[in-house]
């Protein structure tokens, strides 16, 4: 997700963020993303910290069960993004 925000940020020549959670707010600021979905998916980057640079050990049940309860907001964001690319993608022909 982090990629795919800095890429819409860029092709649309937005501000860049200072940090990861940032980019989700950039894009709720210029209507890509709905503010309160930016601001729950946001959360996911501190998750994501966590099992990328291993700054505490993982509760794996626990992750695993958080994982699936926020699975609809992953799906969420690729159909927001998808819709967004389609109609960005038709105003360019």
């Amino acid at each position: 997700m982090l990629d795919i925000n800095n890429h819409l940020i860029k092709e649309a020549d937005l501000d860049m963020s200072e940090n990861l959670q940032g980019t989700f707010q950039i894009l709720a600021d210029n209507k890509i993303l709905p503010e309160s979905f930016a601001d729950r998916i946001a959360q996911t980057v501190g998750l994501r910290n966590r099992l990328v640079h291993r700054y505490e050990e993982i509760d794996k049940p626990r992750f695993i069960r958080d994982f699936r309860r926020e699975m609809g907001d992953f799906e969420e964001y690729l159909r927001i993004i998808a819709k967004y690319v389609e109609k960005s993608e038709s105003g360019k022909k």
